[in-house]
């Protein structure tokens, strides 16, 4: 295969944050890493290798959120490996779904990735010859296949008899530039009647309208039928959206007015939407009211959305780059907000900032400067030898603890662990996820050292032969976290919906 321009792929930050995200225990950082991934695939960016992040979207396919589900068969639609995710669209197709527009999006994914031949077969055997309505169609039509070319040409959506997922379908090609002229009446182009379901009675056809119009890039807020101050009546999913609409030509004679009344919107997701909005908006004077709106904004994703754009114009304002810096020095090493602002600040003075802070960080790990990193001390006690210096294990007696390294306990190590859940059996998606997401609540830190050891122990042999038994002991380990008084808040949290999605599992085996 043709290896791809650098220019046309996507950054190792970039890459190394949609990992973090695809692989967090929290639902709704899943998400944001399969939209990401979404969004930079339709900008023409492509996956230096998608292998990993492939299988960790495969995995999603079988994650018991409906959203994160609908999101993974957007991103195999994307990617469109059929080598990697053919067999488990297969496996989806063939049973019943409770869910009619993940049934959709199945669709649109297995037409995206296989040939002619393939996609027919799959489609006549799953039965959906015999249930092919309009929002079907539709889907069908993002990626259209030869033997359905009858069933697609010509059709027409009447807006006020069609259903919510008919219409967001239509609204969803609309903003992917996807769709024929006067999809919705002979008389009246598409934007004109995509902008008018902005005012529909269902708020996600409205959501989906403010999209549909901030993504396509031949609309902008002047194709809005209504002044963008009516904004504030509308709810907070369409608000989220409508801010970033009128954000997306950049700077007008609006911004300001639109920047006091969005930073003061009751709703934590609508003033997210537009501080992503004013991610690549930068106009004399703004600094200022940004940083009086971090300075009392309580929500931590609009915080790092704040953070990002004022990463992306450190250069322009010098509180910004004080401030990111301050925030990106308190951030957790190698966790999300720090990669978030690598990305943000790309091209700028902060990003070569961000890499010393990081250079210091690993000095302070490995204990030693580097000339000296990578000798050994060894201390002889009546535990055992000690031996300090860069990747070198500390034995006291039993366990093993890592300085500089990645060993947990006894010879375990963290990438061994990810090496044999990469390696989980191809059918077993399911199995591969949760596995990931217990190791990334181990790799977060926090527990006592006899339940690490424990808990990276029983991973380990759960990745290394999937079964019933090596599962019960996982489980095991995680209950006796979960109940543990020794831990409080997010640690708690995190162990109680692991055990959840672990015993689950086990009840499915």
């Amino acid at each position: 295969m043709q290896k791809l321009p650098s220019r046309q792929l996507i950054p190792p930050e970039e890459e190394k944050l949609i990992e973090l995200l695809l692989q967090d225990v929290n639902e709704s950082s899943k998400k944001a890493g399969l939209k990401r991934l979404c969004n930079l695939y339709q900008t023409g960016r492509r996956l230096s290798s998608a292998n990993k992040i492939g299988l960790l979207v495969r995995a999603l396919l079988f994650e018991g959120d409906e959203e994160v589900e609908r999101w993974a068969l957007k991103a195999v639609a994307e990617l469109k490996n059929h080598r990697q995710h053919l067999h488990a669209l297969r496996e989806k197709l063939k049973k019943p779904s409770n869910n009619y527009e993940n049934r959709t999006w199945e669709i649109a994914a297995l037409f995206a990735i296989a040939d002619e031949k393939t996609a027919r077969e799959i489609f006549e055997e799953s039965g959906l010859d015999k249930e092919f309505d309009d929002a079907m169609v539709l889907a069908a039509s993002m990626y259209p296949k030869a033997f359905l070319n009858e069933k697609l040409f010509g059709k027409t959506i009447d807006i006020e008899a069609a259903g919510v997922i008919t219409l967001k379908w239509s609204c969803l090609l609309f903003g992917l530039q996807k769709v024929r002229e006067n999809l919705f009446h002979p008389r009246h182009c598409n934007v004109e009647m995509v902008s008018s379901l902005a005012r529909h009675d269902a708020s996600i056809v409205a959501q989906y309208s403010m999209w549909a119009l901030t993504e396509n890039p031949t609309c902008g807020a002047a194709d809005l039928n209504f002044s963008y101050r009516e904004i504030e009546a509308f709810p907070p999913n369409v608000r989220r959206w409508g801010y970033q609409l009128t954000t997306k030509d950049g700077v007008s004679e609006n911004t300001f007015d639109l920047l006091d009344m969005g930073r003061h919107d009751s709703s934590s997701i609508a003033r997210e939407g537009l501080a992503i909005g004013l991610g690549e908006v930068w106009a004399d004077g703004l600094g200022e009211p940004v940083v009086d709106w971090l300075s009392v904004e309580t929500d931590e994703k609009t915080k790092s959305a704040l953070l990002a754009h004022m990463a992306r114009y450190s250069e322009e304002c010098s509180a910004y780059w004080n401030l990111t810096r301050d925030a990106f020095l308190k951030a957790e090493r190698g966790g999300l907000l720090r990669t978030q602002l690598e990305v943000a600040s790309s091209g700028t003075s902060l990003f070569g900032e961000f890499k010393r802070i990081q250079i210091e960080d690993s000095k302070e790990m490995d204990l030693f400067h580097p000339e000296v990193r990578g000798s050994t001390i060894s201390i002889n006690n009546n535990y055992g030898a000690v031996t300090m210096g860069n990747s070198q294990n500390i034995n006291s007696g039993g366990g093993e603890i890592n300085i500089g390294g990645n060993v947990v306990g006894g010879d375990i190590k963290y990438s061994d662990i990810q090496s044999k859940i990469e390696q989980v059996d191809g059918g077993k998606e399911e199995v591969t996820l949760i596995l990931l997401e217990v190791l990334n609540f181990l790799r977060e830190g926090g527990l006592e050292k006899k339940e690490e050891q424990e808990l990276a122990k029983q991973l380990s042999d759960v990745a290394e032969s999937p079964s019933q038994s090596k599962f019960e002991g996982l489980l095991g380990v995680l209950k006796n976290i979960s109940v543990a008084s020794a831990y409080s808040g997010s640690i708690l949290e995190n162990a109680h919906a692991l055990y959840d999605k672990v015993a689950h599992l086990v009840g499915s085996l």
